[in-house]
């Protein structure tokens, strides 16, 4: 699994995922939509620490271009 999603887009879906997760709290939904926002909510969580996007992969699109080759271009020097 290569990773498709760079650094700015991970802390992103890190933050909106948060977002979810404290409405449930802030609006006290109801069981479906609690459900619905717990499961957003993982969703941008597991997406961020993976780096790993499968919506991504049909379209052929990657925000993490040219993250791994700077960071071994630092390694070397």
């Amino acid at each position: 699994m290569k990773k498709n999603i760079g650094s700015a887009d991970s802390y992103l879906r890190f933050m909106v995922g948060l977002a979810f997760l404290i409405n449930i709290y802030i609006l006290e939904t109801g069981a479906v939509a609690t459900v619905i926002l717990l499961g957003l909510g993982i969703v941008c969580w597991v997406t961020a620490w993976t780096h790993f996007c499968g919506a991504y992969v049909p379209i052929n699109f990657s925000s993490a271009d040219g993250e791994e080759e700077e960071k071994a271009e630092e390694a070397q020097a």
